[in-house]
This record gives structure tokens, C-alpha cells and sequence, in this order.
């Protein structure tokens, strides 16, 4: 459990990046920047773009040679000291760019499904178009600011990709285990994530990796925080827990998989023997 992470409206951090990925492939653009942004606003600036470069040379380059002038624009653009709403600018637009660029999955499935693939069903129709994402755009995903019994309702809009976990080998907590960590120990796995941190540290809260959890110096500074940053994520309706947490689902075997995204398995063929 030392790997997991709660970002700022308690999804898993490694689910959300795989639910980026499946969002970017089934070109939902609202959802794919939901969670592009969830990265983001929960302090975790530097794995967003790199991310993204892995899923462009994985899945889109292939089929966008044109657009690697644009990745290795927003990756430079990404290094250097800039104020963060500009770095959500960029964020945006790569999100965007890759949503409606076409993409093509053989080489994905090979290396990291371990599948040989024959061809695409439907070549793709090629594209030059980039998004130029706005100030006004980002306004959906910034951190709602609200009555903290209440963000979560309003914030946790969609429900982590959990359906491909057994076919990209995601090895997942037990879903008691990931319902204990919602339940009770979540400050202790969002403190993790530099959001959580920056807020806890702010009331002088640290955590206790023996009981896994966050001590505060005195009950005052642990009212305060509780006023502004305390989700009650127990108290929260099924249906957000479920968001947050994801339900048992069938998995998708790599026949539905391939199937779904457009690509066509190499069978082998049998030669009969001559009698």
C-alpha cells in the first residue's frame, strides 16, 4: 500500500492515469480532461506531460507524424518555470489535440499486450488539426471550493475505468482494503499527493505511518482543517462511492478488447496434411 495515492477528490492516482488512457481512446474529450486535470490539480505536475508522451509514441504517433513538432513544443514549453495557469493551458490543448487526432493501437497491443495484430479493420482518416485550449476552458476542472461535505458530490463526475485492469495486468488493492482506505484512512493516503500534503502541513498535521494517520498538533488546528478540507468521504452516497472506488465489473479478455478498437488479431492457419 505504500504506492497508493489519493489525489484532491480521493480518486487512486494510478487508476486515474489508466482511466486518461481509456478516456483518450474512446475520444471523450470532457472526460479525458477530467482526469488529465485531476493529475494536475492534485499536485502532480510532472507526471502529466511525460504521461502523455508515452500514450502519443505508444498509440498516436504512428498514425500523427505530423504532430511531433507540437508534443516536443508542449514537453519544452512543460520544463520550463512557468505560472500554473498557463501550465493548464498547455495541458489542455496536448488533452484536446490527442482526442481528436486519430490513433492507432497495433503497436500498443504487441508490446504491451503481448498480442500480434494484423491490421487495423478501418485505417483511421488522417488529421492536422490543434486544439488551442482557453482560459475559459479550464474553468469545469479547477478544485471546487465549497462546503467540504459537498465537493465531492458536485466533483467526482466520473467513475474510474476499471473493466481493463486484469488485461493491462493492474495489480489492485482488495475491495475491502480499498473501502478501509475511503472509509477510515484516507487523510493518510491523500497526504501523499502534494495537494493534501500543502493542506495538512497548513495545521501542522503529519502522518503516522503506524496507525495510518494524519496527528495534529491539538484538537483546535485539527477543527480548522476539518472546517475547510473534511470530505466525509464515509458519509458519502453509493453512487460516489462507487466513482471513487469502482464496483466489480466483468473483465475485458484482448478479443473485446482488439474487437472494440478496431484491430484485427493474427490467427494462425492450418495447412491440412496430405493424405
Amino acid at each position: 500500500m505504500e504506492h497508493y495515492k489519493l489525489t484532491r477528490y480521493l480518486y487512486n492516482m494510478i487508476e486515474v492515469k489508466q482511466s486518461l488512457l481509456v478516456a483518450l481512446i474512446n475520444k471523450n474529450m470532457d472526460e479525458s480532461l477530467f482526469w488529465a486535470f485531476e493529475l494536475f490539480y492534485s499536485g502532480f505536475h510532472f507526471e502529466c506531460i511525460p504521461y502523455l508522451n508515452n500514450i502519443f509514441e505508444k498509440i498516436y504517433q504512428t498514425s500523427n507524424e505530423n504532430l511531433t513538432p507540437f508534443v516536443e513544443k508542449m514537453t519544452t514549453l512543460w520544463d520550463e518555470d512557468i505560472i500554473e495557469t498557463e501550465l493548464a493551458l498547455l495541458l489542455g490543448s496536448y488533452v484536446c489535440t490527442l482526442c481528436i487526432r486519430p490513433y492507432n493501437l497495433i503497436p500498443f497491443v504487441s508490446e504491451c499486450l503481448k498480442v500480434k495484430c494484423d491490421k487495423l479493420i478501418i485505417e483511421p482518416s488522417p488529421s492536422n488539426l490543434i486544439v488551442q485550449f482557453q482560459d475559459k476552458d479550464v474553468e469545469p476542472y479547477k478544485t471546487i471550493l465549497d462546503n467540504p461535505t459537498k465537493v465531492l458530490s458536485q466533483a467526482c463526475r466520473f467513475a474510474l475505468h476499471k473493466n481493463m485492469n486484469e488485461l493491462f495486468e493492474f495489480i489492485l488493492l482488495q475491495q475491502d482494503e480499498i473501502v478501509d482506505i475511503l472509509n477510515i484512512h484516507w487523510l493518510y493516503y491523500a497526504y501523499k499527493s502534494p495537494v493534501w500534503e500543502k493542506r495538512m502541513e497548513e495545521y501542522g498535521g503529519v502522518p503516522n505511518d503506524e496507525k495510518k494517520t494524519i496527528d495534529f498538533p491539538n484538537d483546535d488546528l485539527y477543527e480548522k482543517f476539518t472546517q475547510k478540507w473534511y470530505y466525509e468521504p464515509d458519509e458519502q452516497s453509493s453512487d460516489i462511492k462507487n466513482k471513487l472506488i469502482g464496483v466489480a465489473i466483468n473483465q475485458m479478455n484482448i478479443t473485446e478488447f482488439c474487437k472494440l478498437y478496431n484491430i484485427k488479431i493474427k490467427t494462425k492457419t492450418r495447412t491440412k496434411k496430405k493424405s
